[in-house]
């Protein structure tokens, strides 16, 4: 069986490389990097009903064959990767969601193993999402933000 993750983000938390602890993107600082999260969410920004709305939203699609029931534990387990990725996830100026769909034109798989690799297709989909960006209305990508 084989699984892929696409994942589209606009997060409010840092999104952070697992295997480095590198912060490949975030709340900008004025001065150039980025802001702790944790910090802001501390002095009460987060909070506000007039921060801006964020979210990530992705698919994560196999060709193992899975019924309804299998597709949304795949994405209950695959979430795992918005989660090690994004820092913190599901605040509540997130709208973060994830999808699952089988072709089912593929061979049976553990759905533990699926989920776990899907998991990691999630985490490495958000790191390729922010890494290629390209900046957008005077907004600069992460890549441009972090020379």
């Amino acid at each position: 069986a084989r699984v892929a993750a696409l994942v589209a983000i606009n997060a409010f938390g840092e999104v952070v490389d697992p295997d480095t602890g590198q912060v490949l993107a975030g709340i900008r600082a004025d001065e150039g990097g980025y802001l702790p999260t944790l910090e802001v969410l501390r002095r009460g920004w987060g909070s506000s009903p007039l921060a801006p709305p964020n979210s990530t939203i992705g698919v994560v699609a196999t060709d193992a064959p899975l019924d309804k029931a299998g597709c949304s534990r795949l994405a209950t387990m695959a979430m795992a990767g918005m989660a090690r990725a994004v820092r913190p996830v599901w605040t509540q100026v997130d709208g973060d969601v994830l999808f699952a769909l089988s072709t089912g034109e593929g061979a049976a798989c553990d759905l533990t193993v699926l989920g776990a690799l899907a998991a990691r297709a999630v985490e490495r989909a958000i790191l390729r999402a922010v890494q290629r960006a390209a900046s957008l209305g005077g907004v600069p990508s992460c890549s441009e933000w972090s020379r």
